[in-house]
């Protein structure tokens, strides 16, 4: 641009005399058209430099777009990442209240199960000593009026009836301790279950903050 100055200052500034020849004619037409050429040269220099300019103003612009949207998408993602964790995780916890509110239905009734089975045998052992006591008045009445035989077979008899109380007793009260035993193993396997049910929910909550960490170190470094 000096250099274009001057070649204008020179052409511009320089009178006309009456002895002005030929040859500065000349020279002052190609400096004209020296500085004709210079102003189109810098002027297309220009124009590819605003060009060159609204480019990478235009590709600034789709950069800024691209990360706008990517940072939405990011977090679109994250969002909807929360929500499926979050909602697993009440369903884990849901399930977990609803299996504990099973047994502890499931214990109460055999519980109340239990004291049944022991009133029974209890009833049914004092029917059995209530029914012995009366056969034994019965055979002391007949005594009087039986002989010795009979005595003994009534005895016999009734030694008979006791020992299959006895075993009718033995039999529910081992079923009894079969079922007792059952509820144990159920009560301890339904323990277990719990006690993963809950580790499982403690690993989603923890996958679901590390998920949640992560994402926000990329959408930190998207922004940078």
């Amino acid at each position: 641009y000096q250099a274009v100055g001057h070649m204008l200052a020179a052409l511009f500034n320089t009178k006309p005399e009456a002895s002005e020849s030929a040859d500065a004619g000349k020279r002052r037409s190609s400096s004209a058209k020296a500085v004709h050429d210079a102003l189109g040269e810098r002027l297309a220099d220009v124009e590819v430099f605003v060009a060159h300019t609204m480019q990478v103003t235009d590709e600034l612009k789709r950069v800024q777009k691209q990360r706008n949207t990517e940072r939405e998408m990011a977090s679109q993602e994250r969002q909807t990442l929360e929500s499926r964790w979050l909602l697993r995780l009440r369903c884990s916890r849901l399930e977990a209240s609803l299996h504990a509110g099973i047994t502890a239905r499931e214990l109460r009734w055999l519980g109340r199960s239990l004291k049944t089975w022991a009133e029974v045998i209890g009833m049914m052992r004092h029917d059995a000593l209530e029914e012995r006591r009366e056969r034994e008045q019965q055979l002391q009445l007949r005594l009087r009026d039986s002989g010795r035989a009979e005595l003994l077979g009534e005895r016999v008899r009734l030694g008979e009836q006791a020992t299959a109380s006895d075993m009718t007793a033995q039999r529910l009260r081992g079923a009894l301790v079969q079922r007792a035993q059952e509820l144990e193993r159920t009560v301890l396997r339904d323990t277990m279950a719990f006690e993963l049910w809950a580790g499982d929910a403690s690993r989603i909550s923890q996958v679901l903050v590390e998920v949640k960490r992560k994402h926000e170190e990329v959408e930190g470094a998207s922004r940078a």
